[in-house]
């Protein structure tokens, strides 16, 4: 990543090692939930962004 010519992001959403959430990593549906929870950060951290009048790279 950097020496990456787009942006990008490195997202650790669990622990393997943790076999509670190894199972639960293993669901569709918790996987769901983490990668709206991801696409709802990136939009919110966009859109502050532009209403604060900063430039997001």
């Amino acid at each position: 990543m950097k020496r990456a010519e787009t942006t990008g992001a490195l997202v650790e959403l669990g622990f393997l090692s943790n076999a509670s959430e190894r199972e639960r990593l293993l669901t569709e549906d918790y996987q769901r939930e983490l990668a709206f929870s991801v696409y709802q950060g990136i939009i919110e951290y966009v859109q502050g962004g532009q209403e604060a009048g900063n430039q997001v790279n």
